[in-house]
């Protein structure tokens, strides 16, 4: 093998350690924004802020303006 396959393998290997090694604190942190969002909708009202309504639609799988206020409900009584 020429010194361009040896370079190409090496950053592969590098971008699949570095996938892994990120993959755990982005698992972290998506535990954490979902509590932390899920804290937001309890204590707030249905037309919720953007970051939460985006969120939500996320979670949910539908756009928010399919979203109602009884699937809300649901969802937080389930999470």
């Amino acid at each position: 093998m020429g010194v361009r396959r040896d370079r190409l393998n090496l950053r592969l290997r590098l971008k699949q350690e570095s996938r892994i090694r990120n993959g755990h604190f982005k698992r972290e942190e998506r535990a954490r924004r979902h509590n932390r969002l899920l804290q937001l909708m309890k204590a707030g009202t249905f037309p919720y802020t953007p970051v939460i309504q985006s969120w939500l639609s996320a979670e949910l799988g539908k756009p928010i303006t399919q979203i109602t206020e009884a699937d809300a409900k649901e969802f937080v009584n389930k999470g």
